[in-house]
């Protein structure tokens, strides 16, 4: 569970926000009132969200204390505050806060800018994931011959199945596959059966392999045919899609969370809406019938 910090150099507010959001359900460090007990924290716990109240009674604000954060952790942070002027505002921008919360707060207020915060972080996590990923995509390069024997094992292939090169080469490529997977890589070669100059590439399919220990994992094939003096070989790409498929399923995961973020925000501006100012939505008629 994400972890968040408090920071609010009055320790009854600290206190009030840390029960409140406590109260929801939510992982709370215990709140502090100093930036030295903040950066302590921060160093030791690295959490995910930071609410921190930006006028400090100390030489360091919070927008200085903030930005001495992000070169710390990547974490979001959302900003208490009880002043609404615009220059502290356009200084706050600086560090790019996930949102504001403004004194004296109200707990459906808290409650949405610290769902969306946490949205935000997660999808910048999510971010940072997919880049790392595709910065270290590991292809697992194959040769086989025309009856597709394995000639060929690259060390990421041994990597990515766990073989050595002495004990897959002179095997079946198949035996790579689950055994209800091996028909649909044994049709995936078809296609190549006629080869009009010198190489052909077939479509890429998806299918479930097997490593040396066992392990089942999705994976990509890209298989191309090659005819050279005469013979026949097939050289054969093969991505491990794991990471992808998780990142995929996070992502559908996180569109249905931000949808349910949505609606509680959408019904708390229409319940603020109602209980400050009803004629700025109907006529006065509307509500006496």
């Amino acid at each position: 569970m994400k972890k968040i910090l408090i920071l609010d150099d009055e320790a009854i507010i600290a206190m009030q926000l840390e029960e409140l959001l406590k109260g929801f359900g939510y992982n709370v460090l215990p709140a502090v009132c100093s930036s030295k007990e903040a950066l302590r924290l921060i160093k030791t716990e690295s959490p995910q969200l930071i609410l921190l109240d930006i006028k400090l009674k100390e030489k360091m604000t919070g927008i200085d204390l903030a930005k001495k954060i992000r070169h710390l952790i990547n974490c979001e942070i959302i900003f208490i505050t009880a002043y609404t002027d615009d220059e502290l505002i356009r200084n706050a921008r600086e560090v790019q806060p996930a949102a504001y919360i403004l004194k004296p707060f109200r707990e459906e207020e808290v409650k949405a800018a610290v769902e969306i915060a946490l949205y935000k972080q997660e999808m910048s996590s999510l971010s940072k994931r997919i880049c790392e990923l595709y910065q270290s995509r590991q292809l697992a390069k194959i040769i086989l011959d025309n009856q597709k024997i394995i000639r060929f094992f690259d060390q990421d292939a041994q990597e990515t199945f766990g073989f050595s090169k002495e004990e897959i080469e002179q095997k079946s490529f198949f035996e790579l596959f689950l055994p209800e997977e091996k028909e649909k890589v044994y049709n995936a070669f078809l296609p190549l059966s006629y080869i009009e100059g010198d190489f052909k590439m077939a479509p890429e399919i998806e299918s479930r392999a097997i490593n040396r220990d066992g392990k089942k994992f999705p994976v990509e094939i890209s298989i191309t045919v090659w005819k050279l003096k005469g013979q026949i070989f097939y050289t054969i790409l093969i991505e491990d899609c794991s990471l992808r498929f998780e990142i995929d399923q996070k992502i559908a995961e996180l569109k249905k969370e931000k949808k349910n973020y949505f609606k509680q925000i959408h019904h708390l501006l229409f319940a603020d809406l109602l209980s400050n100012d009803q004629s700025l939505l109907f006529p006065k008629e509307y509500f006496l019938g």
